[in-house]
């Protein structure tokens, strides 16, 4: 199954069910990691107030759970980013002009209303190559950051929530689904004592890919899937890349609007395939996955056409 999409390249004048996390999920002795590290993490607040984490995926395109925001309108809902401690985000919170969910899983898309600007701390993460299946292994180690609260008093009811002021981080290896039944729209993890933390929700999974030198988004932090407190659930980024396919950015570099001989155009929109047509007085001379080379054949309007397919 995938979704297909035709985005128009140039038109020139040629001639010229599961819980949330709950207050029993937490990070028991999660330690402290610097957002330099992992610049797409965002925090998220709803009428000013912190309800979770994020993802960066694009300049202007963050990924949560649906939980984290389904109750707010999108005026009520700010996305922070650049900073590995949650009192220092300051002016650096966006607003958010549209959310978008998924019809079925605990998603959300933010459309923020001005483009971020990336720097050493603010960066997006690669979802387009998370339906890799061997990512999905039983045993892989996977890291979770997010400001979420880092204690748990059990036996004491009046006992304040806090979240952590630092970003924290947990690594965490998979376990099979069928450990507690769990639909194959989830990663779950557990370790016996470490799980993220009310608060975390949103969040991502990630996983480091050697043979790409970075970090890919494999799941979401969703929640709680059983009464043993240390296995937690994430939405697996697989089951909703064709959701999220439509939104997705696509960089195009290179090319000029007017061709009086030739040019070369390149797409870039990862683990996706890239066909090319064009239409009046143009001809493409090669073509390829990720460029296409077109020339002039006379006089007067034409348009260049790429039509990505992505899925599994």
């Amino acid at each position: 199954m995938y979704y297909e999409k035709t985005f128009l390249i140039i038109s020139v004048l040629l001639g010229i069910l599961f819980y949330p996390v709950d207050a029993q999920q937490r990070i028991v002795e999660g330690s402290n990691i610097n957002i330099s590290e992992v610049p797409w993490q965002v925090a998220i607040q709803t009428k000013g107030v912190f309800n979770g984490g994020g993802s960066i995926l694009a300049p202007n395109l963050i990924l949560t759970a649906a939980h984290v925001v389904e109750k707010y309108t999108a005026k009520e809902v700010k996305v922070g980013v650049g900073s590995s401690k949650y009192s220092n985000i300051g002016a650096n919170w966006y607003s958010v002009s549209n959310i978008v969910y998924h019809p079925s899983l605990d998603i959300a898309l933010l459309i923020l209303s001005r483009p971020l600007s990336y720097s050493t701390n603010v960066k997006a993460i690669d979802i387009l190559s998370a339906n890799k299946a061997s990512y999905y292994n039983v045993g892989n180690i996977l890291r979770v950051t997010g400001w979420g609260i880092t204690f748990l008093v059990i036996d004491d009811p009046f006992k304040e929530w806090k979240m952590s002021d630092d970003l924290k981080k947990v690594d965490l290896p998979i376990v099979s689904n069928s450990t507690i039944g769990a639909a194959n729209s989830f990663v779950i993890t557990y370790d016996g004592k470490h799980s993220p933390s009310k608060g975390d929700s949103g969040g991502a999974l990630t996983i480091w890919d050697s043979s790409l030198q970075r970090h890919v988004v494999i799941g979401t932090v969703h929640g709680n899937p059983s009464t043993q407190r240390a296995y937690c659930a994430y939405v697996r980024s697989s089951s909703f890349l064709d959701f999220l396919l439509p939104y997705y950015p696509i960089s195009i570099t290179g090319g000029s609007d007017q061709v009086c001989s030739s040019s070369t155009f390149s797409v870039s929109y990862p683990n996706s395939t890239v066909t090319w047509s064009c239409t009046g007085p143009l001809r493409i001379t090669s073509q390829s996955n990720t460029s296409c080379t077109v020339s002039s054949t006379g006089n007067g309007p034409a348009v260049l056409k790429a039509t990505i397919k992505s899925g599994k």
